[in-house]
């Protein structure tokens, strides 16, 4: 993984959490302590984010520090991946119902 794509996955990642929670980023730079700007940055992969701008960021959305560098699920099979990116951007109570209806399947084709 290079600078550029760890930097960039970052921002992907904080973006859906924060998308997710329904946050804008002016709330989410305001609960890190940090400019907006600096979400921004973050967000769009722009520049590196520092260290204790991550830690804030994880504490917010109640994940570990290496959580926020995870995009990339690695050895999926293609169709899962397609699947995921689909759900990426969704609401958290779509993914809800989603993995809801997925366990149901699982249920019935036992």
């Amino acid at each position: 993984m290079t600078y550029k794509s760890t930097v960039t996955n970052l921002g992907k990642t904080v973006r859906r959490l924060r998308k997710s929670k329904d946050m804008t980023q002016e709330q989410l730079a305001e609960a890190v302590e940090c400019n907006v700007d600096t979400i921004s940055n973050i967000e769009r992969g722009a520049k590196a984010a520092r260290l204790d701008t991550i830690v804030g960021i994880a504490a917010v959305f109640g994940v570990e520090v290496g959580e926020l560098f995870d995009v990339q699920p690695r050895n999926l099979p293609d169709e899962t991946l397609k699947l995921l990116t689909l759900l990426e951007n969704q609401p958290v109570d779509i993914i809800k119902t989603v993995t809801e209806q997925a366990k149901v399947l699982i249920r019935h084709k036992k």
